[in-house]
């Protein structure tokens, strides 16, 4: 325990409510400022220090609790959360960082059969496993594509070539599937329903087998259950796949 005092040269403002309640002030412990917040009755709602958060209550026994002096008891808690953590986070480096990663672009497709179709660009995608293959596509929780990829329980990652940049642009925004057409783009069937397109290279049918539920992508978790290849590389393949950055210095989906 330690007791902390509240020297009431700052007033509460009245009536200022903040997420932890109103606020009382900044103070110093052994050199360590604690900024506090209370409750309408005096009690300790919270506090934070650098090294982590502490709370307690107050004890006011003469009234008039926001400009007499009172003797605050803490018990200090566990280190500073992680969300307090991303809250002193350098904004600009971690998304300058997580930008770095590279990424291949892809239209996600997806048929549950109930006359919903979904195409999409994604670029969230990687190959997670050998026996059996596994790839993993993060797909955004409020888009059309992932609820008709949760009812389908399939989908298909069709592979985009580096002279294919309009396609990417193309599914960027929601499929619309007429003529026997997605977005303009001649597709068939595959064998799991899902559409491929005619005139990507290459594209893998998946079988969904999990969903992790986090985050505002949900990272959908597929088995590879059948191949196409349209249009064999001249030399490495994923030298022949369309990358973010091929889409332009600006065009970013990440950090």
């Amino acid at each position: 325990m330690m007791n902390v005092l509240c020297d009431g040269r700052r007033k509460m403002p009245q009536g200022s409510k903040r997420e932890y309640g109103s606020y009382c002030g900044n103070y110093t412990f052994d050199g360590t400022m604690l900024t506090t917040y209370v409750d309408d009755s005096g009690a300790l709602l919270r506090a934070a220090g650098p090294q982590g958060a502490v709370r307690g209550r107050a004890h006011d026994p003469g009234g008039e609790r926001a400009m007499e002096t009172r003797e605050l008891a803490w018990e200090r808690l566990s280190p500073l959360s992680l969300q307090e953590k991303e809250d002193k986070m350098n904004a600009d480096a971690k998304k300058t960082v997580l930008r770095m990663i590279p990424y291949g672009i892809y239209v996600l497709t997806a048929d549950d059969g109930k006359g919903n179709i979904a195409a999409a660009t994604v670029n969230w995608v990687t190959q997670t496993a050998f026996a059996p293959p596994l790839v993993v596509a993060g797909v955004k929780t409020d888009s059309g594509a992932y609820q008709v990829i949760k009812g389908a329980g399939t989908f298909a990652l069709n592979m985009l070539g580096k002279d294919q940049k309009s396609l990417a642009f193309t599914f960027f925004r929601p499929a619309d599937v007429k003529d026997g057409k997605i977005s303009g783009q001649a597709y068939r069937q595959g064998a799991t329903g899902a559409p491929l397109l005619i005139d990507a290279p290459g594209a893998v049918e998946c079988r969904v087998t999990s969903i992790v539920e986090q985050g505002d992508h949900h990272i959908v978790v597929g088995e590879v259950i059948e191949a196409h290849l349209n249009k064999p590389p001249g030399g490495r393949p994923d030298a022949a796949i369309l990358e973010m950055k091929d889409l332009g210095d600006n065009v970013f989906y990440g950090g």
